[in-house]
């Protein structure tokens, strides 16, 4: 409908909102079948982060409204670095990418599914052990282990808690700064492993970039109340 130069970036955003990690691996592995899709490729998984990244600003409105307004500024600085690195990439595929003569007959691989189910259900066990020993800062880390595989659980664990008191609000806001920071390192992890080092270095520098703005927007609204 948009055409092959947009057609990536557009699904990569859409699809964000089901997957995020199944989106990295699945760009990811386009880019090393074909080279030449990896600045579109690279754009689309970061775009697929900002539509997760929505979702759990979501998540955190609706479990604790006084969260988000602490951590507003800081997501939106979040939100817009991840912007800026998909412009780049956007930027940087000066060709519009060949599309295929007919799609591929499978859209997804058995073998990536059973890996991320696998890691999914090791972290979740792990973190469950974490939260019975040590408690409600068990529940913290807890959180940002989860966040290795699924963020929007993660935030809305971290929202709960600070809404009944379980956590301060400046431990909650660091907390949300926790959550992208383990989610920016699993999956640039996992955009080495998928695709080739020119994607896994775009996505990579946009996620880090993306947890970083947050941590110092965070500690600055700290400073400055």
């Amino acid at each position: 409908t948009v055409g092959p130069r947009w057609g990536l970036p557009v699904a990569g955003f859409f699809s964000g909102f089901a997957s995020p990690t199944a989106a990295v691996a699945g760009f990811g592995q386009r880019t090393r079948d074909d080279p030449t899709l990896t600045a579109a490729g690279a754009s689309a998984a970061l775009l697929a982060n900002l539509a997760s990244l929505l979702l759990m600003i979501g998540s955190i409105a609706a479990a604790s409204p006084a969260l988000l307004r602490a951590s507003a500024w800081p997501l939106a600085a979040a939100a817009g670095m991840l912007a800026i690195a998909a412009a780049v990439g956007l930027h940087r595929q000066r060709e519009a990418p060949q599309l295929p003569d007919e799609p591929a007959a499978r859209a997804f691989k058995l073998s990536q599914g059973l890996l991320l189910a696998l890691v999914i259900g090791v972290v979740l066990v792990l973190s469950a052990w974490l939260r019975s020993v040590f408690g409600d800062m068990g529940a913290l880390a807890t959180a940002v282990l989860v966040a290795l595989v699924e963020l929007h659980a993660s935030a809305a664990s971290i929202a709960q808690l600070s809404a009944v008191g379980g956590l301060t609000m400046a431990h909650a806001q660091w907390g949300v700064v926790g959550l992208l920071a383990a989610s920016g390192i699993a999956k640039t992890v996992l955009a080495f492993v998928s695709g080739n080092r020119r994607y896994a270095l775009y996505v990579g520098a946009g996620l880090v970039t993306m947890a970083i703005a947050c941590a110092v927007v965070t500690w600055a609204t700290m400073a400055g109340a």
